[in-house]
C-alpha cells in the first residue's frame, strides 16, 4: 500500500515545449545508521515499458543520479517518457529514503528546474480519511504563466477520483455552469496537463485568458490517497516553480 512507498511525480527524460529538454535527477539519503536497500520503479504515462532497479545505500550516504530514468533504464537507452517513480523498501524493513527529484531543462549554458518533494501516503487525500480537499493557488492563464495541472495516485493498489473548482483572484467560480472538472486516475497513476487543454476538453470552452490568479480546491470523490500539484512556467524566460496542494481540514 501507499504507507510503505514514497513517490516522486514529474519525472522526465524527453523534449517539451519551446525547444525544452526534460531530465530529472534523484538525491536519495538513507537517514538510518544500517545500509538499507530500496527499489525504484518508473511507470511511464502511455504505452511504454516501465523499469525498476534496486539501490543499496550506507548510512548517511545520498545516491545522486543527474539522470533518473537514463539510470534506471541503464545500461539500454532510456526512452522519450515521463511519469512517476515509486521507491520502496527492498530488504524487509519499514524505513523510508530522504528523496528529492529535480525536473530541470537541460541547455548548452547549464541548467534550470524545480525541485520535486517525494510524496508519501500521507500527504494526499483520501475518501473518508481526514482530508478530503486541498488547495492550489498561483496558477494563472497562459498568456501570463503557462500552468500545467497534476495529479498522482500514491498507492500501488487503489486509484483516485478528483472533483475539482477553479476560481479566478476575486473568488469567482471558472468552471461552466458551476459542474465539477473531474479526472481519475489509477494505481501508481499520473497525469499532467496545461490548465488551458483541461479546461477545453472537459468543458468544451476556453479558459479566460488574462486570469493573473487561479485557484483549485480539489476534492477526492472516491479512492486515494492522491495528490495535486501545478508546475507554473514563466512564459519569458521558462523558469518554473513547483505549486504543492495544502490539505484542508
Amino acid at each position: 500500500g501507499a504507507e510503505g512507498a514514497v513517490y516522486l511525480p514529474a519525472v522526465a527524460h524527453n523534449k517539451g515545449e519551446a525547444g525544452t529538454v526534460g531530465r530529472t535527477s534523484l538525491q536519495l539519503t538513507n537517514p538510518a545508521g544500517e545500509a538499507h536497500t530500496w527499489e525504484a520503479k518508473f511507470f511511464p504515462k502511455g504505452d511504454i515499458p516501465g523499469a525498476f532497479r534496486n539501490v543499496t545505500v550506507a548510512p548517511q550516504q545520498t545516491v545522486f543520479a543527474d539522470d533518473l530514468i537514463g539510470w534506471m533504464y541503464s545500461p539500454m537507452e532510456a526512452p522519450e517518457a515521463s511519469g512517476i517513480v515509486r521507491l520502496a523498501p527492498a530488504d524487509g524493513k519499514d524505513v523510508l529514503p530522504i528523496a528529492v527529484g529535480r525536473t530541470y531543462n537541460l541547455t548548452a549554458t547549464g541548467t534550470f528546474g524545480q525541485d520535486i518533494p517525494a510524496l508519501a501516503g500521507a500527504h494526499g487525500i483520501r475518501k473518508g480519511g481526514e482530508h478530503e480537499r486541498m488547495v492550489i493557488t498561483g496558477m494563472s492563464s497562459a498568456d501570463i504563466s503557462r500552468s500545467n495541472l497534476g495529479f498522482v495516485s500514491l498507492s500501488d493498489t487503489s486509484g483516485v477520483d478528483f472533483a475539482i473548482y477553479f476560481y479566478d483572484e476575486n473568488g469567482n467560480l471558472l468552471n461552466p455552469e458551476g459542474k465539477p472538472y473531474t479526472y481519475a486516475i489509477g494505481p501508481n497513476g499520473w497525469d499532467q496537463d496545461k490548465l488551458e487543454n483541461r479546461f477545453k476538453n472537459f468543458f468544451k470552452q476556453e479558459l479566460p485568458a488574462g486570469q493573473r490568479v487561479i485557484s483549485a480546491v480539489i476534492q477526492v470523490r472516491a479512492g486515494g490517497p492522491g495528490f495535486a500539484y501545478a508546475s507554473v512556467i514563466d512564459s519569458i524566460t521558462g523558469d518554473p516553480i513547483f505549486v504543492p496542494a495544502y490539505l484542508l481540514p
